[in-house]
């Protein structure tokens, strides 16, 4: 009589699976998403640190601490596309 009401208790409490991988897969969207913004404002940060003559220790603790370098990079090399890509997130 107990074994029929574990089975019970089981079927109604199963984890449904798909649940935990759409988490995973939301979760890694997230993070790419956060990542990139990140990168965007590392760009738009080293760019003006740039401006005000910052030494170059304090422009490579910008870089060395981006998600994306070579989006860093290129943005760097052409900071009119900072504005586009922030409109797209």
């Amino acid at each position: 009589m107990p074994s029929k009401w574990i089975s019970v208790i089981i079927r109604e409490n199963k984890p449904n699976f798909n649940d935990f991988k759409d988490k995973k897969m939301n979760r890694g969207s997230q993070e790419r998403t956060l990542r990139r913004q990140n990168t965007i404002l590392a760009a738009k940060n080293f760019l003006a640190e740039m401006n005000k003559d910052a030494s170059s220790e304090e422009l490579r603790f910008i870089a060395d601490n981006v998600g994306e370098i070579a989006l860093f990079w290129h943005l760097i090399e052409n900071p009119e596309e900072i504005s586009l890509l922030e409109l797209q997130i």
